[in-house]
Order: C-alpha cells, then structure tokens, then sequence
C-alpha cells in the first residue's frame, strides 16, 4: 500500500513518526515535513494549486 504522511517538523510529529514508521516497513512510504504550520498567505495558493 502507498501511504503518504504529512507531518509538522516538530516533537509530537517525531514522537509519531517514530512510533509509526517501525510498524509500517512493508509499505511505501512518502513522508513529507513542514516547518510552518497555518496561516499560510493566500497569494501561494496557485502555487500550491499548480502542484
């Protein structure tokens, strides 16, 4: 199975990376960590549109 994880660069996310990581070895996994949470400027949003 594809599982595609989105997750906060920050202790409660690392905390629950390293819980669930071990535990799903046999799926394909993408992980993807942002370093900013909320609140995001809407002037980004035909970038993040365009993706």
């Amino acid at each position: 199975m594809n599982i595609t994880i989105l997750a906060n660069r920050d202790l409660a996310s690392n905390l629950a990376l390293n819980y669930w990581l071990p535990e799903l070895t046999q799926h394909n996994l993408t992980v993807f960590l942002s370093d900013v949470v909320g609140n995001a400027p809407l002037s980004h949003l035909s970038e993040i549109i365009a993706i």
